[in-house]
């Protein structure tokens, strides 16, 4: 990797481990989109994760436009109704603040503690996020042992000069694994809002059932149908 922090291959969970693999997708999924389930898919299939949490984030986030949270759910659930191993968490909705992640995941994980005994946290991050990690070691002392976080490739997935202390890189190595990707994310909600703004629906890359949807109800400046 051409960027200046080493991180372990995020690896297949083995048959002889008895802990609950629980992967927390957080986001504002607007709308969720191919990569997103893409992203589940693969921890599922290929590193036999147990459960992958989508979790959409409050419309406290200061983003224009956003659509409301009843939509973004409502097209969460119907992208996973047909895999049992996805799970949809409303937890951060209908507050009156932005919900910190790290509050969330301790909530996923006292939730599924009633499952197994053992749970094994993980995060999801692209890792356009890693130069904002750089800044989080003291938080990172702090919750190292409670989750993991799990690296995705993005559309630009080689971040050079990062400013790193070797304290920083090393607490971000311990906690972070890649995931194997063999093209970089080239999809994006933007992307997508932006094509169903211009009635450009050929090929968009969001499930069918979630397109349905949108067609039906006129969202995202769609005609309804």
């Amino acid at each position: 990797m051409t960027h200046d922090i080493p991180l372990r291959a995020l690896c297949e969970k083995k048959d002889d481990d008895d802990s609950l693999w629980v992967a927390h997708f957080g986001g504002l999924f607007d709308p969720v989109h191919l990569g997103h389930m893409g992203i589940g898919k693969a921890l599922l299939e290929k590193y036999s994760f147990d459960k992958v949490v989508y979790v959409p984030g409050s419309s406290h986030y200061p983003k224009p436009g956003l659509a409301s949270e009843a939509t973004r759910l409502a097209l969460l659930q119907i992208s996973i109704k047909n895999e049992p191993r996805f799970e949809v968490c409303d937890y951060e909705l209908g507050k009156n603040d932005w919900t910190e992640p790290f509050e969330t995941l301790m909530y996923l994980k006292d939730k599924y503690k009633q499952e197994a005994k053992n749970v094994r946290m993980f995060t999801i991050r692209g890792d356009d996020w890693l130069p904002n990690m750089m800044n989080w070691t003291s938080e990172l002392v702090e919750h190292e042992g409670l989750y993991e976080f799990i690296i995705v490739p993005r559309i630009n997935p080689h971040i050079k000069d990062v400013p790193v202390n070797s304290g920083t890189m090393n607490i971000v190595s311990r906690m972070s694994y890649l995931m194997e990707s063999h093209e970089p994310l080239e999809v994006s909600s933007s992307l997508v809002r932006e094509r169903l703004r211009n009635g450009d629906v050929s090929g968009i890359p969001v499930p069918a059932s979630v397109l349905d949807e949108i067609q039906r109800q006129g969202l995202y400046g769609v005609d309804s149908a």
